[in-house]
């Protein structure tokens, strides 16, 4: 499976039509990144030979790989064979990647000399220079030199960025020297540099670190009130903190503020919260209380290994709450078990539909009923209905209704009319539309076409009236057969009896024509659409979309794809990968890149289909240039 990286090379390389050095800096970037240095270096001295004179960004990129490989002395030799060819290397910027490389790899005593090196090349060290160098120094734990170097730093006027009084705050809290952490936290304050979250986070840490849990909440909501929210990570050094010390109610209510303010938490804050899980009973008992509170997400990663626990548990709030008549909250935790992936069994099922009849509870009866049929168990859903007539409870419409969606689903269509037929004698409040409706959805997607049909005059015998869904329901099932004279025929009768056609009634007649190249009749459609003041969605663009790239009239479909735009219908991911689709098996690489790049700039997400479109002529494609170069990328 080609990477995200790989994906990005394949496409710069199929749109190669000119040497351009921004393209290669790219690549040369980008194979960096990913720590591929051989294809960083082979691509590099591609710009070479090709006479292409890198810039100083590809200089630069290129220098970052060598060091970050640890490899100084080419770093050296290779800034110097740029300054000697003038590749623009001889910068402020090329000096401190190499002293950051050289920190990096822990030969601080180099990076210094280079330090003295920018001053030689007449160059004048930045703050960038300094905060690099006290990184270094700190992570040595050569306290005092930092601090020289940062009273150099005051003393030539260069003023510290958030990024040096994070690197000074971080580098003392973490040891515990909190007292030093502060001093420069106190500084930053003087010299008006704002704080963000991660210096504030540095802070908060030392102080977690140090166990001091009070000044720690303190100062998280002195975070707060100066204006920085906090993150996931002061939320998880809280959660970790408060964990060790067996304070469950605070872990709980942490986390709950976590989720109340759409903050994510992440595998660490997971581990924080259970790390404890094993060894403390108290540990469990937290689980418990989020599951009760609705807090599902963290059942969701967990839920599974705890089953026989929260099982258990959670049966016996269930029995409780039913007993004193508390049916919300039973049901309540019999939804957080399914969405927390822990599934009740039989018995947890059957306390609860048990306690709804024999307490007369309809409405809640109904939504079991519904949970059911949505989750495929049509036996429970079948005992659950037939609990109800066994009661002496008449189900409702809903519950009739979504009692033959479950045997429909089951593609048992005799049961479903005779289960309609009993409710009907029964006078279960079967005779409707709704339910009619059902039956004919049901039977068309079986492909029972012929007894959709006698179903829809049943509708007029049982003294009722078709609407719109009942008519978009049978053209659906005409157009997939190929009936489009009879679609037509249904359509035009819609209109005869004054009913409106939906949105949803268009997409369909778009779309039935248009996948089979029924092009001019889909834009009837679409014209009628736009006559009857029904205005289109996505859905239905796509539809008419879809038609003329299938049909490969590419530039018509440009132009009905920028028409999307213009009429105030943003072009989804489905809109994108169709017009990427065709461009690929017209070798229109070119075209193929800029749409690809149009995706990622409105960040639009493709999907795997998209990256199908993309690569499905990989292999058999040889008019793409630079294809040598392409194999080495792909094989790397």
């Amino acid at each position: 499976m080609l990477d995200g990286c790989c994906l990005v090379c394949r496409l710069l390389m199929l749109c190669l039509t000119c040497d351009h050095v921004k393209t290669y800096t790219t690549l040369v970037k980008g194979f960096v990144k990913k720590g591929n240095l051989s294809m960083a270096t082979a691509t590099y001295d591609e710009m070479l030979e090709k006479g292409i004179k890198p810039d100083r960004y590809a200089c630069t990129t290129r220098l970052v790989g060598e060091l970050q490989l640890g490899d100084k002395d080419k770093a050296f030799r290779l800034q110097e064979e740029m300054v000697a060819k003038d590749h623009n290397a001889r910068d402020l910027i090329s000096h401190n990647v190499c002293i950051d490389g050289l920190c990096k790899v822990g030969d601080l005593e180099r990076a210094i000399e280079f330090q003295r090196k920018i001053f030689r090349d007449g160059l004048v060290p930045d703050h960038v220079t300094y905060t690099t160098v006290i990184r270094a120094y700190l992570e040595k734990g050569r306290f005092k030199m930092a601090k020289v170097l940062y009273q150099e730093m005051l003393r030539k006027k260069l003023s510290p960025s958030v990024v040096t009084y994070f690197v000074l705050i971080h580098g003392h809290a973490k040891v515990g020297r909190l007292q030093q952490a502060f001093q420069y936290s106190g500084e930053m304050e003087k010299r008006d540099v704002r704080p963000n979250v991660m210096t504030c986070n540095a802070l908060l840490h030392g102080i977690c670190k140090a166990g001091e849990i009070d000044e720690a909440y303190r100062y998280f909501r002195k975070m707060e009130e100066d204006g920085i929210p906090p993150n996931k990570y002061s939320y998880t050094m809280l959660i970790n903190k408060n964990s060790d010390l067996g304070k469950w109610e605070e872990v709980v209510e942490l986390y709950g503020e976590m989720l109340d303010k759409e903050i994510e938490p992440d595998a660490y804050t997971r581990w924080a919260l259970f790390k404890h899980l094993d060894k403390d009973h108290a540990a469990r008992e937290i689980v418990m209380q989020l599951l009760l509170q609705g807090k599902t997400q963290l059942a969701l990663s967990y839920g599974r290994n705890l089953s026989s626990v929260v099982e258990a548990r959670l049966l016996e709030h269930i029995t409780h709450s039913y007993l004193q008549g508390l049916f919300d909250e039973a049901w309540r935790v019999v939804e957080v078990m399914l969405d927390a992936g822990v599934s009740p069994t039989a018995s947890t099922y059957n306390i609860y539909i048990r306690a709804l009849c024999e307490f007369r509870r309809m409405d809640d009866a109904r939504r079991v009923l519904l949970g059911f049929v949505k989750k495929g168990n049509l036996s429970m859903a079948t005992a659950t209905y037939d609990e109800m007539l066994e009661k002496g409870i008449k189900p409702d419409r809903y519950a009739c209704t979504t009692r033959l969606v479950g045997e429909l689903q089951l593609g048992d269509k005799d049961k479903a009319f005779r289960l309609q037929e009993e409710m009907v004698a029964k006078d279960h409040n079967a005779r409707d539309l709704i339910s009619h409706n059902v039956c004919i959805d049901g039977l068309c997607k079986v492909g029972d076409l012929e007894r959709a049909i006698e179903f829809q005059r049943k509708i007029f015998r049982d003294g009722l009236v078709p609407d719109h869904v009942t008519y978009t329901t049978v053209i659906r099932a005409y157009l997939e057969k190929g009936r489009f004279k009879m679609a037509k025929v249904l359509y035009q009768e819609m209109l005869r009896k004054k009913l409106s056609p939906s949105v949803v009634t268009y997409f369909v007649l778009i779309h039935g024509h248009a996948k089979v190249g029924r092009l001019q009749q889909a834009f009837q459609y679409s014209g009628e659409m736009e006559k009857r003041d029904v205005r289109p969605n996505v859905m239905t663009c796509n539809a008419l979309l879809h038609g003329i790239c299938k049909a490969g009239e590419i530039d018509e479909a440009y132009r009905y794809f920028r028409k999307m735009e213009e009429d105030g219908i943003p072009p989804n991911k489905y809109s994108y990968t169709m017009l990427i689709n065709k461009n690929s098996d017209l070798g229109k690489w070119e075209e193929v890149v800029e749409l690809y790049g149009e995706m990622l700039d409105k960040e639009i997400e493709p999907d795997a289909y998209t990256r199908w479109a993309l690569f499905k002529h990989l292999d058999k494609d040889h008019a793409a240039r630079e294809v040598e170069f392409l194999e080495k990328i792909l094989r790397s």
